[in-house]
């Protein structure tokens, strides 16, 4: 740690001593590690100009340095002016002609600028010339055409194959999960972290590559297990932190999760968007007190934020403050008013307070912001039921029919025929919701609670639920 503050504090000198050359208008002599160093900088910063910057005034001291005309071409890829990185090169290529770095930075670009066809015949031309470990930064030049051209897959393809060669390389692992996210190779993403991790055990973005790979294989745990390596590893990986308390709260591990965000507000500060979120993991674990103090230091950073307003309403509706709990949440649909469950709760908030005309606008408004959401449909039809009102949930599924889909929606349906006396309705209803899912049935209960009595309804559930266990078993 010593070493590394030693280090930053070096590496600030030589920026503001070289931010005052430039202010002062000297061109003094530097040492092109220097100037390596201050590019890294202004990258890292997020400074492209400077950077560029600095490369030109590397070039007039190390005019032969092919490094410095490589460098000044990426950056003019990254900031899309492919034409300056072009003649950029054609002054490398003078220099050193035969330097397969320098065609490999020019394919780059003429994919960024559109000739994918002529960058690909470059690296076809270029790749006979490649060899030993050269081929990592071929196949990351090829891996950067392929990106151009949106062939996500040939990206994957490539980038895996650097992998192969140079398990440590950076870049490769940078880019490579982007591509997998697109192209959805989970699978074979988890066989090459687990390689790289083979060989480098203690690398973060392997382990954090790897824990998104099992996200979307559905091993959740695993997951978790890998991002928490990743930011053990690199303490600065906030990133990790993000995702790995994320998919805690997927899991419903708000314990964890909140263990992480606060982790995260000590380590890299409380920002808004981090309060809501512990916000919402003190909530989930029914420290309401708590989680209005953390709101309320949200609110002072932005007065406009709906979340902590609608966070607040859920605190004020768990300790029955209806009025504050209304104002909440009607504060939050005033800012963003495309949010179902803004719209669900203050109506259930208006039906805890008895206001139930209110209460059954808001339930159809919820419907009608996120009619492919089945859950909102069955809190409206379970609203009806229990304010007896049968007739009018059952017209509430069937105007869910032409927008979601779900076994629970099946098994709400079932309820309303069954509260409204249509029995031979409701056991057909029924029939078909166990026959696609049975761990939902417990919908039918919750919509009307008087089925878990009805003698017939339960003897159907048990049968299938044994032929359920039997179809398991085989």
């Amino acid at each position: 740690m010593e070493h590394r503050t030693k280090r930053n504090h070096l590496l600030h000198e030589l920026v503001s001593a070289y931010e005052a050359m430039l202010h002062r208008g000297d061109t003094a002599y530097l040492e092109e590690k220097n100037f390596h160093e201050l590019i890294c900088y202004y990258e890292e910063e997020f400074q492209l100009d400077k950077a560029i910057k600095v490369t030109e005034h590397a070039l007039t001291q190390y005019n032969y340095c092919i490094d410095f005309y490589l460098i000044a071409a990426r950056l003019m890829l990254q900031k899309k002016n492919y034409e300056s990185g072009q003649q950029i090169l054609d002054q490398a290529e003078r220099i050193s002609p035969n330097d397969t770095e320098i065609q490999l930075m020019k394919a780059q670009l003429l994919a960024g600028s559109g000739a994918t066809e002529k960058a690909l015949d470059l690296l076809s031309r270029t790749k006979k010339f490649v060899s030993g470990m050269d081929k990592v930064e071929f196949y990351l030049a090829e891996a950067s055409v392929h990106e151009a051209m949106k062939d996500f897959g040939q990206m994957f393809k490539s980038l895996s194959k650097a992998l192969r060669l140079d398990p440590k390389n950076e870049v490769a692992l940078e880019k490579i999960w982007m591509s997998v996210e697109l192209t959805k190779k989970f699978e074979e993403s988890v066989q090459i972290h687990e390689k790289v991790l083979d060989h480098d055990a203690f690398n973060s973005l392997g382990w954090f590559n790897l824990g998104h790979a099992y996200a979307g294989v559905g091993e959740y745990f695993k997951a978790i297990n890998a991002l928490e390596y990743a930011f053990v590893i690199d303490e600065d990986f906030e990133l990790a932190y993000l995702d790995c308390a994320e998919l805690c709260c997927q899991v419903q591990d708000y314990t964890k999760a909140l263990k992480i965000y606060l982790d995260i507000a000590e380590n890299f500060g409380a920002e808004e968007d981090l309060l809501v979120q512990i916000a919402d993991c003190y909530i989930h674990l029914g420290d309401f007190e708590k989680a209005k103090v953390v709101l309320i230091q949200a609110l002072k950073q932005d007065q406009y934020n709906d979340e902590v307003y609608y966070f607040l309403g859920l605190c004020f509706l768990q300790e029955k403050r209806l009025t504050n709990a209304i104002t909440s949440i009607q504060k939050a649909i005033e800012i963003e008013d495309r949010r179902e469950e803004y719209y669900s709760d203050l109506a259930r908030a208006y039906a805890q307070n008895n206001e139930l005309g209110k209460a059954d606008f808001y339930y159809r408004k919820s419907t009608e912001v996120g009619p492919e959401q089945e859950e909102y449909w069955i809190r409206h039809a379970q609203f009806l039921i229990r304010h007896q009102r049968p007739e009018k949930a059952l017209d509430v599924m069937e105007d869910a029919d032409a927008h979601a889909v779900g076994p629970r929606l099946s098994y709400c349906r079932a309820a309303c025929f069954f509260a409204n006396g249509l029995r031979k309705e409701g056991f057909e209803c029924l029939e078909e919701a166990l026959l696609e899912e049975i761990t939902s049935h417990t919908v039918l209960f919750d919509t009307w609670p008087a089925l878990s009595e009805d003698k017939a309804v339960c003897s159907m559930i048990h049968y299938y639920e044994g032929e359920a266990a039997a179809y398991s078993t085989i």
